[in-house]
């Protein structure tokens, strides 16, 4: 590589102290900036993650497969953002009444309140492992398609591309119990948050269907037998990872269309097929779950709810940051 210019010594030197959107806005300003910024992506990237992101964000969010340096870092930067954004979202508009463990206490936590921040913390890290999960699943489905299979879209819907999809789902599975048993403590019960909050999510929802296999989808009663229900839902969201509430949550249309994804992907499946997704599902929650039964995790786990839902009482309105979303989580999906 040739000696950077003098423009190039100065607009490297000025990217050191912005943040990502930033960034990303001098990508598109001029092809000159941009071309430069490609050229120093590598210590470009490097550096800022250095510097913006602590080193136990970058160990939970950084991608398995990057590509591109400038490409993974602003993957990297939406990952965490959105993650933070689902935290904060799902808390703010979540009622613990429905809770098996809390039936009676606990309420609604601004985004605002810092009283909330243990709980946000952990929940996004809970995020990452889904998003480590669906990533797994999501490596394996793309390395199995055939010759000018369409690769693009929900991975639900892509996996049906690939005939055997028994030996899909058992290698998916075995790959997502290796990473699983790597997680520590603290992702185990990050993970097990985020189970609480997609609980609430999907609490109130039926989705009607014409099939004679099942009469509805629901997620009845997610903490019955030790925290995993025989529920096609733990599947698709293992498999759609993060992405999925982020549409769901973000607008009344895309809100409408992952119900409709739900719908659609339920009703074309063989009984077969379901069980297998189902039991795929449920070893690997049960595998992360089990992690949270050991005794140190569960007195800190307990201490922890105990010190969020004191003071959150059930009923109390809060002063909401992201408003205008609680209908969006809590609606019923009649389709």
């Amino acid at each position: 590589m040739d000696h950077p210019s003098l423009l190039e010594e100065l607009l490297l030197e000025i990217v050191k102290y912005i943040d990502i959107q930033t960034l990303q806005r001098l990508c598109l300003v001029k092809k000159s900036i941009h071309r430069i910024i490609k050229t120093y992506q590598s210590s470009i990237s490097s550096h800022l993650i250095k510097t913006l992101f602590p080193i136990s964000k970058k160990l939970s969010f950084e991608l398995f497969n990057p590509g591109p340096a400038l490409q993974n870092l602003f993957a990297f930067n939406y990952r965490l953002e959105t993650a933070n954004w689902l935290s904060a979202v799902a808390y703010e508009n979540y009622e613990t009444g429905a809770d098996y463990f809390y039936p009676k206490d606990g309420g609604n936590i601004s985004a605002s309140d810092s009283r909330g921040d243990r709980a946000r913390a952990s929940a996004t890290l809970g995020w990452s492992v889904r998003w480590r999960l669906a990533d797994i699943s999501t490596q394996i489905i793309l390395s199995r398609l055939p010759n000018g299979a369409q690769r693009e879209g929900n991975m639900s819907t892509i996996c049906e591309q690939i005939p055997k999809f028994s030996e899909l789902e058992h290698e998916i599975k075995r790959k997502q119990l290796e990473y699983v048993t790597n997680l520590s403590h603290a992702e185990a019960l990050g993970f097990r948050d985020t189970e609480r909050i997609i609980s609430a999510v999907f609490a109130d929802r039926v989705f009607d269907t014409k099939r004679a296999v099942h009469p509805k989808i629901s997620w009845n009663g997610y903490y019955q037998g030790g925290g995993v229900t025989d529920n096609w839902l733990n599947w698709l969201v293992l498999r759609e990872g993060p992405n999925m509430f982020k549409k769901a949550w973000g607008s009344e249309k895309g809100n409408m269309n992952v119900s409709a994804l739900i719908k659609n992907e339920w009703e074309k499946r063989s009984k077969r097929r379901l069980e297998r997704e189902i039991n795929s599902a449920k070893v690997v929650e049960k595998a992360i779950l089990s992690v949270t039964t050991m005794g140190p995790v569960v007195v800190e786990m307990w201490r922890r709810e105990k010190e969020l839902f004191g003071w959150a009482i059930m009923g109390m309105e809060v002063e909401r940051v992201y408003d205008g979303i609680h209908f969006r989580i809590g609606r019923r999906a009649h389709m």
